[in-house]
């Protein structure tokens, strides 16, 4: 059954339904693509209290895994400022399990270990993370930047 989660990630608070896991001896916390999805909304409101963008996130269950799909954009559908992209897609990323290397046609799971700020363990079992900096097809924001692309 899952617990409400509350711990320090990268500085900041996150609040979680998630697992606590006790293997090889080590406390972890288990958190999953729906969770992973709320963490991203988390960080967002906490390291851009004062931006006014819209955000869309997306998290999808499949036979061979799961993803995460972020979407950002401004309220007029234009494209947020690049260095906000940039971090929350690296934000995004560092709760990838893997990634795809199709040299080899193979999946590589991180060898990673990510922590806690209080040294716990956090394994994050999201597949694929997609980030986006336009809004999502079928929103306001995106018929906005249709016509915004037609002037």
């Amino acid at each position: 059954m899952k617990n409400k989660l509350q711990f320090k990630f990268l500085g900041m608070d996150f609040q979680i339904n998630g697992y606590y896991s006790d293997y090889d001896g080590e406390k972890r916390i288990i958190v999953d693509c729906v969770e992973s999805g709320k963490m991203v909304k988390q960080y967002i409101k906490q390291k851009y209290p004062n931006e006014d963008f819209k955000v869309w996130v997306k998290s999808e269950r499949y036979s061979g895994g799961s993803s995460l799909r972020i979407n950002l954009s401004n309220k007029d559908g234009s494209s947020v400022d690049k260095m906000i992209y940039e971090d929350i897609k690296s934000f995004g990323n560092t709760m990838r399990f893997g990634t795809f290397n199709g040299m080899i046609d193979m999946y590589e799971i991180n060898d990673e270990v990510i922590y806690t700020n209080d040294g716990s363990i956090i394994d994050f079992f999201t597949k694929y993370v997609f980030t986006y900096n336009e809004p999502p097809f079928g929103t306001k924001e995106y018929e906005l930047k249709e016509q915004l692309e037609l002037v």
